[in-house]
């Protein structure tokens, strides 16, 4: 990852997407990091809130003081040492747009936005970037740790899910600490009155969890190659509705302060898809990040 685009809002406490963001980007050591910041465009029906005016007025309206705050902020959250390469700039216009320009004009290849639990008025949500940046997303939430310990990986074992592996494979081989890795497949059992066999339910749910770790245990024999022995593996059994929850549940059990998750692409067909778990995780997340691999 050469080149990291960063949205900061400059309007609430950007400490937690800086303290994620100089532990990641001290493992992969990208060339260079680019803050921006959008003026939101008031005539937008998406930014109509008269507060929102009345704060850009009282002393954030000037694009130099803008300017030098968002100069600033990036100086005393990136290190010299960890990127020395900073630049920074102020867009005006519906802020999700103007993101996604930026992506293409400085062949940003990974975007970092923060998640705040009380403010959404940005113009960004978190949900319809991952849905639609071309690149990878890293959504981090104000409380974020900062740290990284524990990658969960939850997988499907479609094409995305051996991305997501792969790029959280690097990223834990690129610490000097210890970093545990669990890659996770959630599983739901059928509904038994369907069938008609000896077996009884409790027969059949061991069955099913038994095929289900070979199948996930053949996923990391594949794809996993020299890096096997340090993966860990779990399956989970779904009973109630909502797959995005189990993931979030299992990543605060677990103590995981990064979930790495594939993405669908881009046609039609595909943003449908992957609007129904991941889109959903990373709207739901509120204290851990959910890096989105495209």
């Amino acid at each position: 990852i050469k080149q990291i685009l960063v949205g900061l809002a400059l309007d609430a406490n950007e400490e937690g997407i800086l303290k994620f963001l100089r532990f990641f980007a001290g493992r992969v050591h990208p060339r260079s990091i680019h803050f921006l910041h959008i003026i939101p465009d008031y005539h937008s029906p998406e930014v109509s809130a008269a507060s929102m005016k009345e704060e850009w007025k009282s002393g954030l309206q000037l694009r130099a003081d803008l300017k030098g705050i968002l100069e600033e902020t990036a100086r005393e959250g990136i290190p010299e040492e960890v990127c020395h390469h900073l630049t920074t700039e102020i867009l005006e216009g519906n802020p999700l747009e103007v993101l996604l320009d930026s992506v293409a004009s400085q062949g940003a290849e990974m975007v970092f936005i923060g998640k705040h639990a009380d403010r959404t008025h940005h113009g960004i949500e978190p949900g319809r970037l991952a849905r639609r940046v071309p690149v990878d997303t890293c959504v981090v939430p104000d409380t974020s740790s900062g740290q990284i310990n524990h990658i969960l990986v939850p997988i499907d074992f479609s094409e995305n899910s051996i991305r997501a592996l792969h790029k959280a494979i690097a990223l834990k081989e690129s610490m000097s600490q210890p970093c545990e890795l669990t890659v996770m497949h959630i599983y739901e059992l059928p509904n038994f009155s369907l069938y008609r066999t000896s077996r009884n339910p409790d027969q059949w749910e061991r069955m099913i969890e038994q095929s289900k770790l070979e199948a996930l245990d053949l996923f990391l024999n594949t794809h996993t190659g020299p890096h096997r022995d340090a993966v860990r593996s779990a399956v989970v059994k779904k009973d109630l509705p909502g797959l995005p929850q189990y993931i979030l549940h299992e990543a605060e059990s677990r103590d995981a302060n990064l979930v790495v998750m594939g993405a669908k692409g881009h046609s039609k067909v595909e943003l449908v898809l992957m609007g129904s778990v991941t889109e959903k995780v990373v709207r739901e997340t509120e204290s851990i990040p959910v890096w989105v691999v495209k």
